[in-house]
């Protein structure tokens, strides 16, 4: 007896009874698959003589089902019901019953006459073992994985980006989730590959709208020795590119010390040598010859802080402000200061980068007001401000973060700069003013702050 299965797809298959449509030496098994997520899986891995498919399964329309199951098992009779007859495509081989109900006639008459005329399909044989290998690369790798068709619409997709089934069945240009202009790009790139038999290897793309970089590769698919669609790969490169970000600014930073650097350490050898010239006549010139030559060591430690500084990846955390104001002051010679945190908020933030932040603020506060600084911390819209009862700002109140500038002879006049530095790298912005009290107001601002906070 010849032995046959039924794949009902998003219904109770239990509903249909198509034995009475058959031949009685033949055995039909009816088989359900509740979710179409796994209909592939159901293909791949059981024997399937016919599909049943209702006019939409889980928002995706038959048709599209259709044609994704038709790019890798081009003659495996679908049978959708509750769909009329008139509204298939010429190009699409569908048997469409208008009953929507299982248990009506024209179901089973129409599920028995695709069996009789079925024959030996891909789809009704056990599955080779690279069948297998493959659905397990679809369902397992942690990449965006895709198979089209020969008019670029989905025919398989891996489960890793989004769900299979929001894209089975359409093209790139179909996908109205996507912006224009990306859906437009990535149809060109698609007919190219078809149309060309042109390989797209490691193509870079950025998505502003969701902030991501990608690597993709599209290849032709073939089959008997014809182009049948096309094989790609998407994998998010995000992380790697951040990191190469980061790098670069790095070297863009040492770049610019080192010139600003080697401008300092020029005009103190000038000094020095200067004073070296008139040494015997003027002993006291010594004096200003050795401070001459302890900034330069000082200059040079700083520069090679900063250099050898691991560049660890940014790792965010969500902490109290007045947590981590408490940890950085307390680690510095404050004996003689007072803190006042005004207002408290919660911070989403690379912990270690902002407590470098703060500990700059501070050694600020401390180097130009003095030992008994008074610094008060707060929370302003989307930041925290920190101020010092010292005497202002003498001059132009931009020019505090420039490298190298500073109004104490015994400062390299890096702090602010680095400080600066480290905001940009985490889109972060920093601001210089005068405070009520008169002193300096920093007012640091772009920070994510944690919504629906709990008490700390």
């Amino acid at each position: 007896m010849t032995s046959q299965t039924v794949l009902v797809v998003g219904n109770d298959a239990g509903d249909l009874t198509p034995a009475d449509a058959v031949p009685s030496e033949r055995s039909v098994t009816v088989r359900g698959c509740p979710e179409l997520g796994s209909l592939y899986d159901e293909l791949c891995l059981g024997e399937v003589h016919c599909l049943v498919l209702p006019a939409e399964v889980s928002g995706t329309h038959a048709l599209e089902i259709t044609r994704g199951v038709a790019a890798f098992y081009p003659d495996l009779p679908v049978v959708v019901t509750g769909f009329s007859p008139a509204d298939v495509p010429a190009d699409l081989d569908v048997v469409a019953v208008e009953a929507a109900d299982l248990t009506a006639d024209g179901v089973a008459e129409a599920v028995g006459a695709a069996l009789a005329d079925g024959g030996d399909t891909h789809a009704a044989r056990p599955p080779s073992r690279m069948e297998t290998l493959l659905l397990s690369m679809f369902d397992q790798f942690p990449m965006h994985l895709y198979a089209k068709d020969r008019e670029a619409r989905h025919a398989m997709v891996s489960r890793h980006a989004s769900e299979p089934t929001d894209l089975i069945g359409v093209t790139d240009l179909e996908y109205t989730q996507l912006p224009e202009s990306h859906r437009e790009a990535a149809y060109r790139d698609d007919r190219r590959v078809i149309e060309e038999e042109a390989q797209i290897l490691d193509i870079e793309e950025y998505t502003d709208y969701i902030d991501s970089h990608t690597l993709t590769t599209k290849v032709p698919w073939y089959h008997d020795g014809e182009v049948v669609g096309l094989v790609g790969v998407t994998r998010d490169i995000t992380e790697r590119k951040q990191r190469e970000h980061a790098a670069r600014r790095q070297q863009e930073l040492l770049v610019k010390l080192a010139l600003l650097s080697a401008h300092e350490f020029r005009n103190e050898l000038q000094v020095a040598i200067g004073r070296l010239e008139v040494l015997d006549e003027h002993p006291e010139q010594a004096e200003v010859i050795e401070a001459s030559h302890d900034h330069l060591i000082d200059i040079v430690d700083e520069v090679v802080e900063l250099a050898s500084r691991e560049r660890r990846s940014h790792q965010r955390r969500s902490i109290w402000l007045s947590t981590l104001v408490r940890e950085v002051w307390d680690s510095l010679p404050t004996e003689d200061a007072t803190l006042a945190i005004e207002t408290d908020t919660r911070l989403v933030a690379d912990l270690e980068s902002l407590s470098l932040f703060l500990q700059i603020l501070f050694d600020n506060a401390l180097e130009h007001v003095g030992p008994a600084v008074h610094v008060t911390v707060g929370r302003t819209g989307n930041g925290f401000f920190i101020a010092d009862d010292g005497d202002g700002i003498d001059g132009r109140p931009e020019r505090v973060f420039d490298a190298g500038y500073t109004t104490e002879a015994e400062n390299t006049g890096f702090g602010l700069f680095i400080a600066r530095s480290i905001a940009h790298e985490h889109n972060w912005h920093v601001d210089v003013s005068e405070a009520e009290s008169g002193g300096c107001r920093f007012v640091t601002s772009g920070l994510a702050l944690a919504e629906d906070d709990p008490d700390p």
